[in-house]
């Protein structure tokens, strides 16, 4: 079963699970590193962002989400949700260091990482994106992992550069962080990255687009 997340964000994967989970070879821990979806702290502080992201646009906390087609969302199914993540959160950790500190802690033949670093293009409120500088040191670092592990960033020739040599699926899926009225066909290209191993057997390939 899987868990839908209580918050909204740019940037969040939920229209490409039905892709990635397939992907996700078997693994003795899992791992997932740079994480979009803001922290939070203090109970009424948690609260009220959790309010104004539920009815914000694009979960961005600064607008008011105005729909005429249906009403706004429920609060009982916000608490919902917020009840089954705490049961799949269960023997979870949750730490705000560094990709590379996470790395060196975590790191081993039976670890699986799934990595979502921010795009190298666009600006949203909740997060800055990386020059081509800081993805390339990603790159490299990523590439020295002894665990498997599975990538996803925007769609361009020099991300697509980086990671030559991995298997690459280019996916495009609709635009959450426009507006739907006025740009209703916005869409964003992506890319889905999974490490290919130097002597990976028949079984562990894949037919995917470099």
């Amino acid at each position: 079963m899987t868990t839908k997340p209580p918050l909204r964000w740019p940037g969040g994967k939920t229209r490409l699970l039905t892709q990635l989970l397939p992907l996700i070879r078997p693994h003795t821990i899992f791992v997932e590193a740079l994480i979009a979806q803001p922290g939070l702290t203090g109970l009424q502080q948690a609260a009220r962002y959790l309010l104004r992201n539920r009815l914000s646009f694009g979960g961005t906390g600064n607008s008011f989400a105005v729909c005429r087609s249906h009403a706004q969302p429920s609060r009982a199914a916000v608490l919902d949700k917020l009840r089954a993540l705490n049961a799949r959160l269960d023997k979870v950790a949750v730490e705000n260091i560094s990709y590379e500190r996470l790395f060196k802690n975590y790191d081993s033949p039976g670890t699986f990482w799934f990595c979502d670093p921010p795009y190298t293009v666009g600006e949203v409120d909740t997060y800055a994106a990386w020059d081509q500088e800081r993805m390339e040191g990603f790159a490299q670092a990523v590439a020295g992992l002894q665990g498997d592990w599975l990538v996803t960033v925007n769609d361009t020739p020099e991300n697509r550069a980086l990671f030559r040599g991995h298997d690459i699926r280019p996916v495009v899926t609709n635009s959450g962080a426009v507006n739907r009225r006025t740009r209703p066909d916005a869409t964003f290209g992506e890319l889905i990255i999974r490490r290919r191993w130097k002597r990976a057997s028949a079984a562990q390939a894949l037919p995917l687009a470099a």
